[in-house]
């Protein structure tokens, strides 16, 4: 779930108080411009935060919205068994799980979601009985994957498109 606000531009304050919400008044300068066609779009719309200097602020690293536990439940010769938990702080109507493999593994059979994998990012999108996930819960599904070399735990993991913390 994204947590992640888009920065506004800095005109999207304009035509807003500093006290209030957005004039629905024009002023008599905005009424003259109009008139002329001097100035013939519309009036920005939205919110944005500045800082007292009257830059826009802007966050370095987006808040996760979720955390992911990675567990390697067993591991074979050719292949391992792992289990994936994702707690999301909003509630979610579908969800879709993805992450990237370090060494090559493949993903094979999944249980509780659906797998895709294109090169080493992994998809798992949920299945029809659990898409509904309550806000500050967890979903949860495991699969068998395959490895050769190394098999170090998936790095990058996000939901429905946002990043997620892990641990």
């Amino acid at each position: 779930m994204a947590l992640c606000r888009p920065a506004a531009s800095p005109s999207a304050s304009a035509g807003r108080s500093a006290s209030g919400p957005p004039s629905t008044t024009p002023s008599k300068d905005a009424t003259k411009a109009e008139a002329g066609r001097e100035n013939p779009g519309p009036a920005p719309q939205g919110t944005s935060s500045a800082t007292p200097g009257g830059t826009p602020s802007r966050s370095t690293a987006p808040a996760a919205g979720c955390r992911v536990a990675y567990h390697l439940d067993s591991q074979w010769a050719v292949g391992f068994q792992a289990t994936v938990t994702v707690t999301t702080d909003k509630a979610l109507t579908g969800w879709q799980v993805a992450w990237n493999f370090r060494d090559g593994q493949q993903a094979g059979q999944m249980w509780d979601a659906t797998v895709h994998q294109n090169g080493s990012r992994v998809t798992a999108t949920a299945a029809d009985y659990n898409r509904a996930v309550p806000a500050h819960s967890s979903l949860s599904f495991g699969f068998i994957a395959s490895w050769q070399g190394e098999n170090r735990p998936p790095h990058g993991f996000t939901l429905n498109g946002a990043a997620c913390a892990t641990g």
